[in-house]
């Protein structure tokens, strides 16, 4: 909710905006188009979006300045801009008469093009995003909305990563999505400590295996340890590090240790983890799309055939899915696909990038 008269600035060529506020794994998605942002607008742009959302997933996106979104009450779902955001965002977009910004379609001063613009990668509608845009009532705006003045059609089956960049591409078509596909960055103290990890494991391979999430999205304990118990006996140059939010208890009835379990960690950690992986495995979430940056290769588990959309993008995988649902699907088929992408060449783990 925003109940503040926008400022007048019109006098000024106002720096660019874009706003995006989501769940996290929403967020990983949008970061390749973050990071093309940050190449046509220079330093000289605002993002706002979720408080944290700099800092766990867009740390390596150049911006000028940042307006966070926060909750109104913690027991609540409701999602405002504070008035003391809206006054540095304000101070920040009127302060500046010239962008800084160049598009890479070539040299010169590119500023106009993007004066006075604002961007939304958010697809579904929202009462913040309404009263964002009346406020600060930009003379161009850009989304899939119907309150901005150019609406970008939706394409069905067009997957995630590709719809977020086509904001991006329809400000600059020379942009070319794989240039910014690259691992999600992490703090050095995380990078640290996987290091730490990997350097205590010298003799071991690591797949790394994410099996919680939203109830309807989850494969059942039992089959992941059907799966975690046949691949082992296979490869025993692996081990298991799985993350998420909680220990679902995949290490529970075995008598080895090679399975480790790393839930419950700062998301920061349990990105890094996924940087470092050689191996991934995990159902339709965050973490998934943190190994397709990193270009871990992968098996994906679905309930329902959202893979194109939510899938795998950019590395070697296998999407396991079956039209009875996850209830449907076989641990053998899971094993036997980890099994055939475990012989690809083992990736350097020092892929993880630091801060």
């Amino acid at each position: 909710m925003i109940d503040r008269a926008c400022a007048d600035v019109r006098g000024h060529r106002r720096r660019p905006v874009v706003i995006f506020f989501n769940a996290i794994g929403d967020h990983v998605l949008a970061l390749p188009a973050m990071r093309a942002f940050g190449r046509l607008f220079g330093s000289e742009w605002a993002l706002v979006s979720l408080k944290g959302a700099i800092e766990t997933i867009f740390a390596d996106v150049s911006v000028g300045a940042v307006c966070e979104i926060v909750k109104s009450r913690p027991d609540e779902d409701e999602l405002v801009i504070p008035e003391v955001e809206l006054s540095r965002l304000d101070e920040y977009l009127s302060e500046g008469t010239v962008l800084a910004g160049k598009a890479s379609t070539g040299g010169g001063d590119k500023s106009a093009l993007f004066a006075d613009l604002l961007v939304c990668l958010n697809e579904q509608h929202s009462p913040l995003i309404d009263d964002f845009t009346r406020w600060l009532s930009p003379r161009r705006s850009i989304g899939r909305l119907p309150v901005f003045t150019r609406q970008l059609p939706m394409r069905g089956r067009v997957h995630a990563f590709d719809r977020a960049f086509e904001l991006a591409s329809a400000l600059d078509p020379t942009l070319i999505l794989d240039d910014f596909v690259r691992p999600v960055s992490v703090p050095p103290a995380a990078f640290a400590l996987v290091r730490s990890l990997r350097d205590a494991l010298p003799r071991y391979r690591f797949l790394v295996v994410h099996a919680d999430t939203k109830l309807r999205k989850m494969w059942a304990t039992e089959a992941w340890r059907r799966v975690l118990e046949s691949f082992l006996a296979v490869r025993p140059d692996f081990v298991v590090i799985a993350v998420g939010s909680r220990d679902i208890g995949l290490s529970e009835g075995r008598s080895d240790s090679r399975i480790f379990c790393c839930c419950g960690l700062p998301i920061s950690l349990a990105i890094a983890l996924v940087n470092s992986a050689d191996l991934f495995c995990g159902i339709d979430s965050s973490m998934l799309h943190v190994a397709d940056l990193a270009r871990i290769p992968g098996v994906g588990i679905f309930g329902t055939d959202t893979f194109d959309t939510f899938g795998f993008r950019f590395s070697d995988h296998e999407h396991i899915f079956d039209e009875r649902g996850l209830s449907g699907i076989a641990p053998e088929r899971v094993a036997e696909a980890l099994l055939s992408l475990s012989h690809s060449d083992p990736v350097s783990w020092t892929r993880s990038r630091c801060i």
